[in-house]
């Protein structure tokens, strides 16, 4: 079966982070006086090399009784991934759960399932829509339910799966942007069989704005995402013994900060996060920002800078996003404002800090991030 989180058991590096990989269960999942309310899921989980989930696949055993069942999952590896976490996970008042012979490989090869299933000339073919179905969806896996059989849409959203046995089939389709999708009672032969994918649910609002939430490691997060090269969320008084700073740095307010500095190197990256807004309406979105740099380097080598995206889009290079000019903040904190109307009912806010040169030392804080609604949409002024 495909499908889409679950508990825990291994990482594995991914060495081909662009690739397709499957999770399967060869007819080796069996429950026993499983009660009514137990649920089974298996999950696999895309990480970056800092463990933060990028893309999660799961499926749940859906047949009952004292066999042997097999569960198959399929997900894009997007450049990002660097690990693969699979995950075995039984919720039940009482009953019995085996795991046997778990399987992992690169999906460009026959699933194991698919490996034992019949074989068949029956195809079905359609297309992948995002939310709405206002944007077709290239990248996304489609699977069959029972057999595992599946395919990846191409840059115009179309998928095809072949080599179907003749009867009716459960899709289940996935993207790691978006929710899962399905589709019931698709029977072999049939075409226009279009899925239609979901929002990922985001938060009301921002979620440790003031880097509060302190990891027992430095680089672990749980609200905000990376890109580029960066750290994490630091304490009061980290990096102390520089020059004019011997006792640290310190946070803007409480007892945390976003923090990343190099020495005779160069970070140039930053955080992101999405959250629900309203439509139209004016915001304010606002960080307060320090800036260190030796003076090796030219004032402004180290500069820091918000953005964000109206669509709540994840990707800090595209043409939507919004971004205040690259300012330094030398040894004091001051305060970077943007003012923004989104466009959907999300958006996504950056924090991005620079480095220019491998001086001696750079070091980028970011502190207190605010998102405030400040105006109504426009057609109700």
């Amino acid at each position: 079966m495909c499908g889409e989180s679950g508990a825990a058991a291994g990482i594995s590096d991914s060495s081909h982070p662009s690739r397709w990989w499957a999770s399967s269960f060869p007819q080796h999942l069996k429950t026993k006086g499983l009660s009514r309310d137990g649920v089974v899921t298996v999950s696999l989980q895309l990480t970056d090399s800092y463990a933060r989930v990028i893309a999660t696949s799961r499926v749940a055993l859906e047949e009952r009784g004292d066999g042997w069942s097999s569960l198959t999952l399929a997900l894009s590896a997007v450049p990002t991934a660097r690990r693969l976490k699979l995950s075995l996970d039984v919720e039940a008042t009482s009953g019995e759960v085996w795991f046997d012979d778990a399987y992992l490989q690169d999906a460009t090869w026959p699933l194991p399932s698919a490996q034992a299933a019949p074989k068949g000339d029956g195809s079905i073919r359609g297309f992948v829509w995002g939310p709405g179905r206002k944007r077709l969806l290239s990248g996304a896996t489609v699977c069959t339910v029972p057999l595992g059989l599946w395919s990846i849409a191409d840059d115009l959203g179309r998928y095809t799966i072949k080599g179907l046995p003749p009867g009716e089939y459960r899709l289940v389709a996935f993207h790691p942007d978006f929710d899962p999708g399905e589709l019931k009672g698709v029977r072999t032969g049939q075409s226009g069989k279009d899925l239609e994918l979901g929002e990922t649910p985001v938060p009301a609002q921002l979620q440790d704005p003031g880097f509060e939430d302190i990891p027992e490691m430095s680089s672990w997060f749980t609200s905000w995402n990376k890109f580029g090269t960066t750290e994490g969320i630091q304490r009061d008084g980290w990096h102390k013994g520089l020059p004019e700073l011997p006792d640290g740095f310190h946070p803007h307010s409480g007892k945390g900060f976003y923090g990343a500095v190099a020495g005779s190197n160069v970070k140039d990256g930053g955080l992101y996060q999405t959250i629900a807004v309203e439509p139209g309406a004016l915001y304010e979105v606002s960080v307060w920002s320090y800036t260190y740099q030796t003076p090796d380097g030219v004032p402004g080598d180290v500069a820091n800078q918000i953005g964000v995206d109206p669509l709540g889009g994840r990707d800090h290079t595209s043409p939507y996003v919004i971004w205040t000019p690259l300012r330094p903040s030398p040894m004091k904190w001051s305060r970077i404002a943007l003012k923004v109307r989104p466009v959907k009912a999300r958006m996504t806010i950056f924090l991005h800090h620079q480095q220019i040169l491998g001086l001696m030392f750079n070091g980028n804080l970011f502190d207190d991030v605010q998102v405030r609604k400040i105006g109504p949409p426009l057609a109700a002024q």
